[in-house]
This record gives C-alpha cells, sequence and structure tokens, in this order.
C-alpha cells in the first residue's frame, strides 16, 4: 500500500470521524492496544483470552467508559 493510499484512507477516516466535546476531568476511557482476535481455528492464539477480553469490555462498559 502506498503512502497516498494510507493519506486517502486517514483522510476518509477523519472526515467520517464523530466528534463530541468532553471535559478530560470527566473523561473515562479505555483504550485497547494491538490485539489480534483469532478466527477460532487451531492457530488461533486469542482463544483461550476471549473471555477475559469480553469480561474485561462488559466491565468497562457497565462502569460508562468510553
Amino acid at each position: 500500500m502506498g503512502q497516498k493510499q494510507i493519506l486517502k484512507g486517514v483522510d476518509k477516516a477523519h472526515t467520517k470521524a464523530f466528534y463530541m466535546e468532553r471535559d478530560l476531568c470527566d473523561l473515562k476511557l479505555v483504550m485497547m492496544s494491538d490485539h489480534h482476535r483469532g478466527s477460532k481455528d487451531g492457530a488461533d492464539d486469542f482463544l483461550p483470552c476471549e473471555q477475559t477480553y469480553i469480561k474485561a469490555l462488559n466491565y468497562y462498559l457497565q462502569r460508562d467508559y468510553t
């Protein structure tokens, strides 16, 4: 993928992004990064962690995190 294609994709995502103003003191934000959800086959390294991942998402959802 070339640089022009990447920039076009980033511009498109930015244009369609949903914005909302929030006070940083009130912001409850969770960021999960670099997770590779598997395909549930024999080579799926995520499968043993799936329930923990789902429980973590539910934990934060129930506590009004974004």
